[in-house]
């Protein structure tokens, strides 16, 4: 299981349960680094595709827009090179 848990600074926390054990604090694993991230990566959905995890989430506080990573394991994430999908200028729709 993989819980995404935001935090101040608009970056997220990640605790990771491994097999057997309980859950461990991993600490952040996404923030906010380019400019239509504003100052916060908010509002994860992530889903399990059998092969990766995929993520959609807001950023920014005052012209949202939604963006697409990807990760192998759910600590590694790969923003979508098209970011942002939805509004932030790069969809057309604001």
């Amino acid at each position: 299981m993989l819980l995404a848990v935001a935090r101040g600074g608009g970056a997220f926390t990640v605790p990771w349960p491994p097999v057997g054990a309980g859950w461990t604090r991993v600490g952040t694993v996404l923030g906010p680094t380019v400019a239509w991230e504003q100052t916060s990566i908010q509002e994860p959905d992530v889903a399990w595709t059998g092969s990766q995890f995929r993520m959609l989430a807001k950023g920014g506080w005052a012209a949202t827009a939604l963006g697409r990573y990807t990760s192998p394991d759910g600590l590694t994430w790969t923003p979508y090179a098209g970011n942002p999908v939805l509004g932030g200028g790069g969809s057309g729709f604001a």
